[in-house]
């Protein structure tokens, strides 16, 4: 009777035994069940500030983007302007003008001469004038 008892004995601590380990087994999962909840919740968290974040940073491109085309637009049509009004300036200063004869104007104009080394020392290539004489 004393093996019977022992026996059982053994048996009932071994059931304890595996008991415990499944009680422990259940508790360390429920556990890491749980830290890995908090786990998932702070990295949802962090992907939803990355994602607000991302789409500051894009809205901030998007007017960025906008506002070089305006600037961009702006110094174009200037620089179109500016280059239309350098155009007319040139042709106005490299125009013929085509002076009198000599003769004609110094008989009616006795300055003449004097206006016409004024027009050559003015006919330059720097100053971009063409006078015919």
């Amino acid at each position: 009777m004393d093996a019977c008892f022992n026996k059982a004995n053994s048996c009932e601590s071994v059931d304890l035994i595996i008991l415990f380990i499944r009680s422990q087994s259940k508790q360390s999962l429920a556990h890491a069940l749980q830290a890995a909840r908090h786990d998932l919740d702070l990295l949802r968290e962090q992907i939803e500030e990355e994602q607000e974040g991302k789409a500051e940073l894009q809205r901030a491109l998007s007017r960025a983007n906008t506002e070089v085309s305006n600037w961009r637009t702006k110094y174009e049509t200037d620089a179109i302007q500016r280059m239309e009004e350098l155009e007319e300036a040139k042709y106005v200063t490299t125009a013929t003008v085509p002076l009198p004869s000599s003769k004609w104007c110094c008989s009616l104009n006795p300055n003449y001469l004097a206006f016409r080394d004024r027009i050559t020392l003015r006919n330059s290539p720097y100053l971009g004038f063409t006078f015919l004489a």
